[in-house]
């Protein structure tokens, strides 16, 4: 589905003008323009209002609010991308630059243009060594493993874009080690009568291994950080990858698993309120401050009929606590999605997909929702 349905990680490829180990007699640059345009049909069979119309995210959900849902059909332009990409290659390895904007950010009903990324990059010659900064994919995240599927928030991922500076080092081929120095923006919920937290004073430190062969691929990755304020520790693992299931590449799986405290806002079905919660003792400046936990997971089947046809499916699972002060407790969410994918011409997408999630609080209150998603989508 083109780009997995999100940009993938800005990496310098060899260049056939310059093979590792070679110097390019004079520098060189080139400037490519791309993405799609993308128009969604979108029925939501059991919306309540003031809920995300766009995107179906367990966060969004009105919880027991006591009125029913109603049938809404909208017309969505939201997902349309444009990205523009440099490359400039010299005696002292390759430059890049990597720019992308949505129009998932809303004033009203009139869209405007949202970054996604902006980032740049050096390569050495030989392809071993890249170094990148500027927003770009947490080194904590695996996009090559997210589902082929138009639902814009991938459920049970690490998925975060952030500032961030990194380096990649390749040791030998489909074997990459990734560090990271990334921003620390956290989601910090404090009674109102306590003292505010810092949560961005010190920046995470994310950490990356990654191996690609021709079964697929395998990451494993982690990030720490604390909050200055308190000295309170934030952790997380996680594991993804893909497998090819077929020498064709006809058929794939996809997965992440995802263990973590204070990482919740890396999780996109969670976000604010879920990642630290002060709480307040009896005794007057004796608060103390919690990383709640979170667990997630999602496993992905993509099917090639054909080169004009195919499907994807995939289920999702996730677990934390709401670091909420009037209703902390535990929350779950659980979502399944499918579509049907026909591509009539090279660069035309045809989608049908229908996605279900159903979240759970603590105390049993629960809601489901639906949507139902035909997409268009054309490449450039």
């Amino acid at each position: 589905m083109g780009d997995y349905a999100v940009a993938a990680p800005l990496r310098a490829q060899p260049d056939a003008a310059v093979q590792p180990g070679a110097l390019a007699s004079e520098p060189t640059s080139s400037l490519e323009v791309g993405g799609w345009v993308q128009v969604s049909l979108l029925l939501l069979p059991d919306a309540r209002v003031g809920e995300p119309v766009d995107v179906l995210t367990p966060r969004g959900f009105i919880m027991d609010d006591g009125s029913g849902g109603e049938s809404r059909l909208r017309a969505s332009g939201r997902d349309t991308r444009l990205n523009m990409r440099g490359t400039h290659h010299a005696d002292a390895g390759r430059l890049s630059a990597f720019v992308e904007f949505d129009l998932f950010a809303m004033s009203g009903e009139a869209y405007r243009p949202r970054l996604r990324h902006a980032v740049v990059g050096w390569a050495s010659i030989d392809d071993r060594v890249t170094v990148r900064f500027g927003q770009d994919w947490s080194a904590f995240a695996d996009p090559g493993a997210y589902a082929r599927i138009y639902n814009p928030l991938p459920l049970g991922a690490v998925f975060v874009r952030q500032p961030q500076f990194r380096v990649e080092y390749r040791p030998q081929p489909g074997l990459i080690v990734t560090g990271s120095i990334e921003s620390a923006a956290g989601d910090v919920t404090v009674p109102t009568r306590m003292r505010p937290g810092r949560a961005d004073a010190l920046p995470h430190l994310a950490l990356a291994g990654r191996l690609e062969r021709g079964w697929g691929s395998l990451q494993i990755g982690t990030i720490v950080g604390k909050r200055s304020s308190d000295d309170v520790g934030i952790w997380g693992l996680s594991a993804s990858g893909r497998v090819d299931l077929s020498a064709a590449g006809r058929r794939h799986l996809r997965f992440q698993t995802v263990l973590g405290r204070g990482v919740a806002r890396y999780v996109g079905e969670l976000g604010t309120g879920y990642e630290h919660l002060l709480r307040a003792s009896p005794r007057a400046g004796d608060d103390t401050t919690a990383a709640e936990r979170v667990v997630a997971a999602n496993l992905s089947y993509e099917h090639h009929f054909s080169s004009r046809v195919s499907a994807s499916a995939q289920a999702s699972y996730v677990k934390g606590r709401a670091a909420i002060p009037d209703r902390a407790g535990r929350t779950e969410s659980a979502a399944f999605v499918g579509n049907l994918v026909v591509r009539p011409a090279r660069k035309i997408e045809l989608a049908a997909e229908h996605m279900i999630v159903r979240r759970i609080d603590g105390g049993g209150v629960s809601a489901s929702r639906r949507i139902v998603r035909l997409a268009s989508r054309f490449h450039f």
